[in-house]
């Protein structure tokens, strides 16, 4: 057992020498690593930050689709209900065709 100890303590010594003889590189190592990451994480940071923009971007498109589909919707149910009326039937068609092409 003792001897186990020996060369692990032998072991850590040397270590230690190792560690004294060369910090400034271990420290650019540490540094250059946690720049690494840095970098990791602030690419992260802009991909999600541009799927959340991408996101918003299909809400406000699929918003503006809905109104504009409940729009046309609503203008023929009006000009299904005036075929008796043509002037308001020719409003509502009108209208119509200006909703689509919004």
């Amino acid at each position: 057992m003792s001897l186990i100890n020996g060369l692990g303590n032998a072991f850590g010594e040397c270590r230690s020498r190792a560690d004294q003889d060369h910090p400034v590189a271990e420290r650019h190592v540490r540094f250059v690593e946690k720049r690494k990451f840095q970098r990791q994480l602030q690419v992260a940071n802009q991909e999600r930050a541009l799927e959340r923009e991408r996101a918003r971007i299909a809400q406000d498109l699929h918003d503006d689709l809905g109104s504009s589909l409940a729009r046309i919707s609503l203008l023929s149910n009006l000009a299904r209900g005036d075929l008796q009326n043509p002037r308001e039937l020719e409003t509502h068609v009108a209208k119509i065709a200006q909703s689509s092409f919004k």
